[in-house]
C-alpha cells in the first residue's frame, strides 16, 4: 500500500524548500540576516499561534553549490520558493540557470502529479525562471529595463 503524503511528513510541520539563486548585501544580512531567515520571518506570522504548526525551511544554494533537494525532501515539503536574483538574467543560459530550470522541469512536474497541494512560488527572477521552465510562456526584454514573463499573449 502506497503512503499518503500526509502520512509521510511529520504532523505539525510546514516545510519550505527554499531554492537561493543570490547573496543577501553584508548590510542587509547584518540587519535582516541571511536570505532563507528573511523569508522564514516573512511567512512564520502567517501560521497561527493557537496550531501547534512549526515552520522548517530548508536552503539550498543553487548558484554556488548546486544544491537541490532530494526526493525524501520533496515528498515532505509543502512549498518550492525560488529566489529572486541579480547574478544573472533569467532568460541568459549561464549553466546554474540552466541546471535550475531543467530540475523544475524534471522534479516540480512530478511534484505536481504525487503531491498537488505543494505549492510553487517564485520571486521576481525565480517566477521568470519557473516561466521559462514550464512555457509555452515566453520571457522577453521589457524597454523599461525589466523582465516580464509573457504567458503567450503580447500586452498593450
Amino acid at each position: 500500500m502506497a503512503t499518503s503524503r500526509t502520512n509521510s511528513r511529520p504532523s505539525g510541520q510546514v516545510t519550505i524548500a527554499f531554492l537561493k539563486c543570490d547573496k543577501v548585501p553584508e548590510e542587509a544580512k547584518e540587519a535582516h540576516g541571511e536570505y532563507q531567515d528573511v523569508l522564514h520571518n516573512l511567512f512564520e506570522p502567517l501560521i497561527p499561534e493557537d496550531s501547534n504548526l512549526e515552520l522548517e525551511t530548508l536552503s539550498y544554494d543553487v548558484v554556488h553549490r548546486r544544491e537541490y533537494p532530494k526526493d525524501d525532501v520533496l515528498a515532505k515539503t509543502d512549498a518550492i520558493v525560488v529566489s529572486g536574483s541579480f547574478e544573472d538574467e533569467a532568460h541568459a543560459d549561464a549553466m546554474w540557470i540552466l541546471k535550475l530550470a531543467g530540475f523544475l522541469i524534471k522534479k516540480i512536474h512530478r511534484v505536481k502529479d504525487e503531491f498537488p497541494k505543494t505549492r510553487i512560488i517564485g520571486i521576481c527572477f525565480g517566477l521568470q525562471v519557473i516561466a521559462r521552465a514550464f512555457g509555452p510562456s515566453t520571457i522577453k526584454e521589457n524597454p523599461k529595463g525589466w523582465y516580464v514573463p509573457l504567458c503567450g499573449y503580447e500586452t498593450p
